[in-house]
């Protein structure tokens, strides 16, 4: 599933501690005072701007004999750059003129702890940075679980796990972003956010964008915000929304007839985008499959659109999850005409249709779309 978010790059991030305030002047430049633990007496500590997605080293050293080294320069604005530690660690810091920081590192490990003192931006960066390794953490024993998973129905538990951390950590992300206003590390926090499909999430994406204009005018991360923001309302406006006439679909069915969504009106609908190569799609079909047979006799019917562009794995998808419901399909892959009326970009992804044949809802798997269901439909 794709978010575009313009910062997703910046997530290289580890953990860290707190820091004291600068005084120095703005036009002094930086001065980073580092000290590797583990020095190499070959390796190369590098600092590296991130700009336009891509990594330009702008300056290299060797730490002395007792893991020391330094960088000075100065920026144009404040901005996100990159300690490199021997190609192994990865620190991600913010460089503003007049500052002093201090670095430590552990230098031979991807995983490595750290610790800066010198801004308040910083302080910000890594309390975003230990909310992401916290995440990560989890993440990978999620995966452990998945490949341990014996069954669909194990399966089905551990993505339902994945999707309630996902939204513990979308809401814990969401209300630091609330409370940092134009602070750069602000920006990181946005890759929690699903502007595309959440209206609050819209919102929350333009204030900041409106905070970044304010404080930072001439700031090249206000342009690209502000840039992303423009891009974003454009795909809103191009993309079906709930409250929405769900566009009506015809097309041809694995048996070689056709099937119309208006055909299913007077039914609450569940269109289902997914394909056979759709990792995601299978792992979360057994979940599907469990509640289409509890409510398929409550009025509830689902609509398979399927992004293949191959009739044979299509079918044997279907035959080997088990989904008994409607399908249809172009086999047009990313090009189907689907996909097109629907401004489908990623999937799985799912909307909710209801028997006047308004979308109300989109996007629901797992708890989600069980907990709509026994609110429109009772417990089965």
């Amino acid at each position: 599933m794709n978010k575009s978010v313009v910062f997703a790059s910046l997530l290289v991030l580890h953990a860290a501690c707190a820091q004291k305030p600068s005084t120095r002047a703005k036009d002094e430049g930086y001065h980073i005072q580092g000290k590797v633990e583990h020095p190499q007496a070959d390796g190369w500590i590098k600092l590296q701007e991130i700009e336009n997605n891509q990594l330009t080293t702008l300056d290299s050293t060797h730490a002395d004999t007792k893991g020391n080294f330094e960088f000075t320069g100065k920026v144009d604005e404040p901005s996100f750059h990159v300690l490199s530690f021997n190609d192994q660690q990865v620190v991600t810091v913010i460089l503003e003129n007049g500052e002093r920081l201090e670095i430590t590192a552990a230098g031979d490990d991807p995983q490595g702890d750290f610790n800066i003192t010198g801004s308040r931006e910083n302080d910000r960066l890594q309390e975003m940075s230990t909310l992401q390794r916290g995440l990560e953490t989890k993440v990978q024993a999620l995966q452990q679980r998945m490949q341990s998973a014996s069954s669909p129905e194990q399966q089905a538990a551990v993505m339902a796990d994945y999707e309630k951390l996902q939204g513990e950590a979308a809401t814990e992300m969401k209300a630091r972003l609330d409370t940092m206003g134009a602070s750069l590390a602000s920006l990181l926090a946005l890759n929690v956010l699903n502007p595309e499909e959440s209206e609050e999430d819209f919102k929350r994406f333009e204030t900041l964008a409106q905070q970044f204009q304010k404080e930072r005018p001439n700031s090249t991360y206000t342009k690209q915000l502000t840039e992303s923001v423009d891009q974003l309302r454009q795909a809103r406006a191009a993309s079906v929304q709930i409250g929405d006439d769900a566009p009506d679909l015809t097309f041809d069915t694995p048996e070689g007839g056709s099937i119309s969504l208006s055909s299913l009106r007077g039914k609450y609908v569940l269109i289902d985008f997914w394909a056979s190569w759709c990792k995601p799609c299978r792992q979360e079909n057994p979940n599907v499959v469990r509640l289409y047979n509890e409510y398929q006799n409550k009025n509830f019917e689902i609509l398979g659109v399927s992004l293949d562009e191959n009739k044979d794995r299509w079918v044997k998808a279907i035959e080997q999850d088990g989904l008994i419901w409607k399908h249809i399909s172009d086999l047009q892959g990313w090009q189907s005409a689907a996909a097109e009326k629907y401004n489908v970009r990623a999937i799985p992804a799912t909307f909710l249709v209801d028997p006047a044949g308004k979308v109300i809802a989109k996007n629901l798997r797992g708890p989600s779309l069980r907990k709509k269901l026994e609110e429109l439909l009772g417990k089965s």
